[in-house]
């Protein structure tokens, strides 16, 4: 079995989703994010204030393609990860990929008020976002595969991807 890797924007429910995915598939669940907090011992903002988005941008490349070639898992790939034409390209070759999109007006609601996310935190959190969706839409609309979750609990989300992977050959769950 290929791993699955869900991607999509900050506050697309990625790793809520992820999670319960890989508890009904019976794999480990990896948070790429999680992984870059445990590698440099800070939390994603300090990581960006301390040594800028270009380092952090590295170590995720790298520790993404670690997740990917590694044993089959669900993995939750961080907001920006899929905008990299390396990562885009190892995890079409080895992974199934599911963009979640729940829609701009949903996407703004659960971010809040983006202190705890670098690429938000002090700016207008709507004009951002809609920015952010804009450049990135059209490259994670190159996953596999398009989920529209708005108005979706985690677990319906769920559902449907266990859905859609039974539906694939090679995927069955």
């Amino acid at each position: 079995m290929r791993s699955l890797v869900l991607l999509g924007m900050m506050g697309s429910g990625k790793s809520t989703v992820g999670r319960w995915v890989a508890e009904q598939l019976h794999l480990p669940f990896v948070d790429t994010d999680q992984l870059i907090v445990d590698a440099e011992g800070q939390s994603i903002p300090e990581i960006f204030a301390a040594s800028g988005e270009e380092h952090f941008r590295q170590l995720e490349r790298k520790l993404v393609r670690q997740a990917v070639e590694g044993s089959a898992a669900v993995i939750s790939l961080g907001g920006g990860a899929f905008m990299d034409v390396e990562t885009r390209m190892l995890i079409k070759e080895e992974a199934t990929s599911i963009y979640l999109n729940p829609g701009l007006q949903e996407l703004i609601k659960r971010v809040g008020d983006g202190a705890t996310r670098p690429l938000l935190s002090g700016k207008d959190i709507p004009a951002t976002m809609k920015a952010k969706l804009k450049e990135r839409g059209p490259v994670y609309a190159e996953a596999d595969y398009t989920l529209r979750t708005g108005g979706m609990t985690p677990e319906r989300v769920g559902f449907d991807i266990l859905t859609l992977l039974n539906a694939v050959p090679g995927q069955e769950g």
